[in-house]
Parts: C-alpha cells; sequence; structure tokens
C-alpha cells in the first residue's frame, strides 16, 4: 500500500542517475564516443543541435551607476553574452553520460573526421554496433583558443608489424537503456523564457527592475513536473528496448514546441505600426523631414530581438528608436 512513502535504495543510488556536462579545458584531453540519435530526434537523425543561449553576469550597481544604463546599447554589450554551440549527447571512458558543447568551427571539424572514417575504415562513428571514442583536445585561452578533434587508434600488431587499429565502442543493451533515461533531449536543453514572460517583457517599461522581476517570475519552458514526465516516458523507451533485445524500442516524442513564430508575430506587428505611423507623418507633412528624436523614441515598449535559434533575453531592442529599428529589416 503506497502511504506517502518510497522504497529506500541503498549505496550511491545517484551514482549514474544524471548527465553530466563535459568540458573542454586547455591542456586536457576528453575522450569521448557520441551518441545516436534519441528522443525526439530519434526520427530525423540529427545527433547533434545548435543553440544560441543569452547569458549574463549578474552585478550589484549603485542607484548612480544604474543611472548610467542611458547607454542601453554599449552596457547591454558589456554585460550580456550570447553563446553558440553545437550540443552532442556523449558517453565518457569510464561509461558516464552526458553532453559536450563545442563551437561551429569544431563541428565542421569533426563532420569531416567522421565523413572520412566512414569513408576510409568502413565504420559508423555513432551507430549503436559500432561508434568511435573521439579524443577533444583544447590548446590556448580566450581569444587565443584552438580546439580539435581525432579518432582514437589502438596500437596492435598484426603479421609482426605494428599497425594503429581504430578503437571502436559498441554500446551494450545496458548502456542504451541507460542513456535513454540519463541524457537530456537536446531540443529541451537549453531553458527559455516562456510566452508569459515574453508578453510581460514586451508590455514593459524597459526599467532595469522590472525586467529583472520578469526574470524572476521562473517561469521557464519546462516545469519540474514536465521534467518528471519527460524521465518516465525516458525510462519506459528504456524498458522498452531491454525487452526488444538489441531493437532501440523510442517513442516518437513531438519536438518541443518553441516561441520562435510568437516573437516574430510580436515584431511584425511592432514593425507594422511603426511603419503606419511613419505614413501618417507623411502624409501630414508638406515638406519631409527626419522627424525630431521625441517624436521616434519607444516610450513604453520592449520587443525581443530576433534571433535565428532561441536566446534568454530580448529586451533590449526597446532602447532602439524607431528609425533604427526600421533599419534591422529594410537594411
Amino acid at each position: 500500500m503506497n502511504n506517502g512513502f518510497g522504497k529506500p535504495k541503498y549505496g550511491n543510488a545517484s551514482e549514474s542517475s544524471y548527465s553530466k556536462l563535459f568540458k573542454l579545458e586547455d591542456g586536457k584531453e576528453l575522450i569521448v564516443r557520441i551518441l545516436p540519435p534519441m528522443k525526439s530526434l530519434a526520427d530525423s537523425g540529427k545527433w547533434a543541435l545548435f543553440h544560441s543561449v543569452h547569458f549574463s553576469k549578474r552585478t550589484d550597481l549603485s542607484e548612480e551607476e544604474k543611472q548610467v544604463i542611458l547607454e542601453p546599447l554599449e552596457s547591454f554589450i558589456r554585460k550580456h553574452n550570447v553563446d553558440r554551440k553545437w550540443y552532442i549527447n556523449v558517453m565518457d571512458v569510464s561509461g558516464a553520460f552526458g553532453h559536450v558543447t563545442i563551437s561551429h568551427r569544431l563541428k565542421k571539424q569533426l563532420d569531416d573526421l567522421m565523413e572520412k572514417i566512414r569513408n576510409n575504415e568502413g565504420v559508423d562513428p555513432i551507430s549503436i554496433e559500432q561508434g568511435i571514442w573521439l579524443s577533444f583536445r583544447r590548446t590556448g585561452k580566450k581569444l587565443s583558443v584552438v580546439d580539435t578533434v581525432e579518432a582514437v587508434y589502438n596500437r596492435e600488431e598484426l603479421n609482426g608489424r605494428k599497425v594503429n587499429v581504430l578503437k571502436v565502442a559498441p554500446l551494450t543493451d545496458q548502456q542504451v537503456s541507460d542513456a535513454l533515461v540519463q541524457c537530456h533531449d537536446l531540443t529541451e536543453i537549453v531553458r527559455s523564457i516562456s510566452i508569459d514572460q515574453m508578453n510581460l517583457l514586451v508590455g514593459s517599461s524597459g526599467d532595469p527592475e522590472e525586467v529583472d522581476k520578469v526574470f524572476a517570475l521562473g517561469s521557464f519552458s519546462r516545469t519540474d513536473r514536465e521534467r518528471s514526465a519527460s524521465r518516465r516516458e525516458a525510462s519506459a523507451q528504456a524498458t522498452a528496448y531491454t525487452a526488444a533485445a538489441k531493437t532501440v524500442a523510442v517513442t516518437n516524442v513531438a519536438p518541443a514546441t518553441t516561441s520562435d513564430q510568437d516573437e516574430e508575430a510580436l515584431l511584425m506587428a511592432k514593425l507594422a505600426a511603426i511603419r503606419a505611423n511613419k505614413q501618417k507623418m507623411v502624409a501630414t507633412t508638406t515638406t519631409p523631414a527626419t522627424p525630431p528624436a521625441s517624436a521616434t523614441a519607444v516610450t513604453a515598449t520592449s520587443v525581443p530581438e530576433p534571433q535565428p535559434t532561441k536566446t534568454t533575453t530580448k529586451n533590449v531592442m526597446a532602447e532602439l528608436p524607431e528609425d533604427k529599428f526600421l533599419e534591422l529589416f529594410e537594411s
């Protein structure tokens, strides 16, 4: 009978029940095996996804310093960044699952290497039955960083000669089952603000304190309940795989809906309003002239900045004058 209590698990029950973040570090080698497409990407064949993640560093400012935000764009650039990376689910040599993020340049190098492996070695670098170990290395720091990737080879003796043999990494049934439970769905790995938060930002005055309150709501795209449901679904997939021996049974999961269309609609609505206002001003003015700054300033709107991929904050465009805003779409 379930009376609200559960059955205890003794020992280190959480030893391998979570996904790790593997990082490339200067002077260190990271050896991992890329995992096949899984979860909502299983049918698409995609084993890596590109995300743009907006992040910032919070600092304590005095009231006087806060007024310096009269230079909105420069202040935004100094304090905020967009981290554009490829996200890939992997397994390391110890059998731990996680994900690694790599630059677009390194992703291209990885694609070229895997094509070479397929053509020259006849090995599928990612498949469950084969797969290979990859060695990622980073040298330098900040602007001088150089990332490289190579396939791992074993030195073996063949007919009296030492030769390099590609080190393959086939996944066991247990590893496949564990990966389905522990690894992230790459379509949901990056947090984003909710549609409700976007609407609040659009309707805000753009004041930093007001914007901070919107982000403090914590209404991100995935709630703890949704994460739990996703994990239960992944666990069911793992059970199905085990029952089907070496046939991976992955329930098709619809990719998480994004807010790109909503953001675009908001931007287009603002753009249409500005254009309509501009046409009205031209129709009522005998001599066309550049509208005064007071007539073109955005007074009480904050519209997310359009991005090719999801980001976490987009209120900086609220500070742009209308003519500058138009240039983004008409240049």
